[in-house]
């Protein structure tokens, strides 16, 4: 899965843990391009899924992603 976007902090239910509360929250989209499917995950998944040994981390890239993932809606 692939992170796109910061959202608000708001109550949800976590799409991959079953996290429910009040926090930020993540969207992420299978790798696949057939599926189109976004969901909702809390902060400690995203990081996951970006990867901890990614030369880049996720908090320097996810306000540009967010930016561009705005404009497509």
């Amino acid at each position: 899965m692939r992170v796109i976007a910061k959202l608000p902090k708001e109550n949800y239910k976590c799409y991959m843990c079953s996290y429910s509360g009040y926090s930020d929250r993540y969207i992420v989209v299978p790798q696949i391009e057939d599926i189109d499917k976004e969901h909702i995950v809390c902060s400690n998944c995203a990081k996951r899924e970006h990867g901890s040994k990614n030369k880049v981390k996720l908090t320097d890239v996810i306000d540009e992603r967010t930016k561009i993932w705005q404009k497509k809606k």
